[in-house]
């Protein structure tokens, strides 16, 4: 909890197994984590791909997390000692465009490697490829180990300067402005179609990162919502998906913070039991003691001002679906 002159920051995360992998005891392939340094929050949330080839995303997504959290901290004590460069704004800014995806993807495949070099692979996951993805598969695994790891990222930074977030694959961040209105703060990656995802684990991964930088000028958005893809999923339109984080805002205001994160994790299973059946995490960062009647001037515009984009829901890497022949 970060506390300042009129408002404080508070975060809620949960992780639920969804009902499929639940049918089939299979493991949860998300991972969520959250990590405050200073008056800053960082918000983290991986999605293993899941499917026979990536037997280890489960481990991939923790990874990723872990990986996040400790980059993100690390960028963030550097960029304090910027804070006397008049020129700071775009130096800031460039390296989360490009350094960040770059310094993500070296500490997960560094991750990876390491627990790979004490943990080989077994027979009994090297037989597994081959029965269900054939002998190409095999020889992949074989050849490039973190291929088996593979994983989507998200992040969410809040400062009391800046807001930015960071996306490789698939998964939504919304933001919910003072006037209940969801948006989509990046923009959408045209290639996730159908069934496919960007991945942590592939050639060149930085290159497939989305980024948004935005300095607040003024006051903060309420709340911001950032899930995987099994959240979206769960609902029949992407309406339905944003109003969730119009009703978030609304129960937060009327019942408490607390109310909320003493729910969430109900609230993401019962929506993995009626849509998806996939696994879902979330995290929620919210505004809070800030007097709504008080609100600054122009709040609710600033918050519209972000990057806005709704990411199309599809996957290049080969993710699970959620069927008995890929339970196995």
């Amino acid at each position: 909890m970060r506390e300042g002159s009129t408002y404080r920051w508070r975060c809620a995360t949960a992780s639920v197994k969804g009902v499929t992998h639940r049918r089939y005891g299979l493991s949860n392939q998300d991972h969520v984590g959250w990590r405050e340094v200073g008056e800053s929050t960082i918000l983290c949330l991986s999605d293993g791909h899941g499917s026979a080839r990536y037997f280890r995303s489960d481990l991939g997504s923790a990874l990723a997390v872990e990986a996040g959290l400790a980059v993100l901290e690390k960028f963030l004590k550097e960029a304090e000692g910027l804070s006397e460069r008049t020129n700071r704004w775009p130096l800031i800014e460039k390296e989360i465009e490009e350094k960040l995806p770059r310094d993500i993807v070296k500490d997960w495949r560094e991750r990876t490697s390491r627990h790979l070099a004490v943990n080989t692979f077994t027979a009994e996951e090297l037989e597994r490829v081959k029965e269900l993805e054939g002998e190409g598969a095999l020889k992949k695994a074989e050849a490039d180990g973190i291929t088996a790891y593979g994983a989507t990222f998200l992040a969410v930074v809040l400062t009391p300067e800046f807001i930015f977030c960071l996306q490789n694959g698939d998964g939504d961040i919304l933001v919910v402005d003072e006037d209940r209105v969801a948006r989509w703060i990046l923009p959408a990656d045209q290639r996730l179609i159908a069934n496919e995802t960007t991945s942590l684990c592939e050639r060149d991964a930085w290159k497939d990162f989305r980024t948004s930088f935005q300095r607040l000028a003024q006051l903060a958005p309420p709340l911001i919502l950032a899930a995987t893809d099994g959240y979206i999923n769960s609902f029949s339109s992407v309406e339905g998906f944003q109003q969730v984080g119009s009703d978030i805002l609304d129960m937060a205001r009327a019942e408490g913070f607390d109310y909320v994160d003493k729910h969430l994790e109900q609230w993401l299973e019962e929506s993995s039991e009626r849509g998806s059946g996939d696994d879902i995490s979330a995290g929620l960062l919210y505004r809070d003691n800030f007097p709504v009647a008080e609100a600054v001037p122009g709040a609710a515009a600033m918050a519209s001002e972000l990057k806005e984009g709704r990411p199309e829901q599809g996957r290049l890497a080969d993710k699970e679906r959620d069927d008995e022949s890929t339970a196995g």
